[in-house]
């Protein structure tokens, strides 16, 4: 069962298990150590394929590239995921996000934290994603990625219909 937990400054996403024997695979990182997204992507990649860890790693052999745009990202992501479960490898990742300076978080940065927490949420046929993550976001993050959603909603809510006035304006 997957579960939230507020504790502190933090969210933690988490589903319930024994971990104390698994290998974990952790990617922590502060946003603002950051100037560009693509710098969270090759951070990523050198976390989870780093460490000798690059047979991993068969879709650029003999690099630690985790995808060059959200797209690819998401991609790779999965395709670890997927790995762990296939090859039965006893891990799991731990991310963990912080905004300790209180960085604005634009679109770019919202559209990766929601990639992130869309694949733990997410399954793709036996294999639930979000039993190989746990993930932790500062407070500062979510309240952001709430704002983002509720405004993703009520523009879903308040958005035209398919139904026209007798003046040819949608109702």
């Amino acid at each position: 069962m997957q579960n939230i937990k507020m504790k502190d400054d933090s969210c933690h996403f988490f589903t319930e298990q024994d971990i104390t024997s698994k290998q974990v695979i952790k990617v922590c990182f502060d946003i603002t150590d950051f100037e560009e997204i693509q710098q969270v992507y090759d951070f990523f990649g050198e976390k989870i394929y780093g460490n000798n860890r690059e047979h991993l790693n068969d879709i650029h052999p003999n690099t630690k590239h985790f995808g060059s745009n959200l797209s690819a990202f998401h991609d790779y992501l999965r395709g670890y995921l997927i790995g762990i479960f296939s090859e039965k490898r006893n891990e799991i990742l731990s991310i963990t996000i912080t905004n300790n300076s209180n960085k604005n978080v634009d679109d770019d940065w919202l559209d990766f934290f929601s990639i992130i927490m869309q694949t733990f949420f997410d399954a793709h046929r036996k294999i639930k994603y979000g039993i190989y993550m746990d993930l932790n976001f500062s407070r500062s993050i979510m309240a952001n990625m709430m704002d983002y959603f509720s405004f993703l909603i009520s523009d879903y809510h308040n958005r035209p219909k398919d139904e026209l006035d007798e003046n040819g304006n949608y109702v």
